[in-house]
């Protein structure tokens, strides 16, 4: 206990040098930048009370490979866990409602996501350049937000086909520019030509999907 520093629930600092790293009982919240540029922490034990990890306390934990939770927190904020670039997999069990955008940019070797089936939305940019090859949503359902298909690489798409139920505008210019729509699962497609501007989005860009196909 005497490596962390403690106010009101509040974790605000780590100063220790311990490579495993256990989040005491009665904290609530990992307050901002309290882990960031830890480079020797290669795990963290999260305990069951944590409810909300807020910006950027674990910004560029290089040797973080290994996060477990007891629980889900609620919320996981803005570059949460930005340029981890050890972390290999990640398992979120429920109580997770909402994942903001960078929360885990450039982690660069996470090939491996298990979402949990409370989650409700994904910020943008969430997982960009992680090299995702296993996805599961657990009947997750989500609102994602522009831009966050940059993070799931096209061999995921028919998952996200689950995952999705409303696409802002920005996204769907940006689902645009895929070429070769075979890629993209019906359910995606149906949903994005089902989003408030699809029709004037579909005439500008000379698309056409069939939306009486079964989905």
């Amino acid at each position: 206990m005497n490596d962390f520093v403690i106010e009101n629930g509040i974790l605000l600092k780590y100063t220790g040098s311990d490579k495993s790293i256990h989040i005491p009982d009665g904290v609530r919240s990992i307050g901002v930048y309290a882990f960031m540029n830890c480079l020797e922490i290669n795990e963290v034990y999260f305990s069951s009370g944590v409810e909300e990890i807020e910006y950027d306390p674990f910004h560029n934990c290089k040797s973080l490979r290994k996060i477990s939770f007891v629980k889900g927190p609620r919320i996981i904020r803005e570059s949460a866990f930005e340029f981890c670039k050890s972390l290999t997999e990640l398992s979120i069990p429920d109580g997770l409602e909402e994942i903001e955008r960078r929360a885990f940019f450039y982690c660069v070797k996470l090939s491996s996501l298990d979402l949990p089936s409370t989650l409700k939305k994904i910020g943008a940019y969430a997982f960009q350049y992680a090299p995702l090859t296993n996805l599961e949503l657990n009947g997750a359902s989500c609102v994602l937000q522009e831009n966050q298909f940059d993070s799931f690489p096209p061999a995921l798409m028919p998952h996200c086909g689950d995952l999705c139920k409303y696409m802002g505008e920005g996204l769907l210019i940006h689902l645009m520019k895929f070429r070769n729509w075979d890629d993209i699962d019906k359910r995606v497609k149906a949903k994005i030509f089902l989003c408030r501007q699809s029709k004037k989005l579909s005439e500008q860009y000379g698309l056409h999907v069939d939306l009486d196909a079964k989905i």
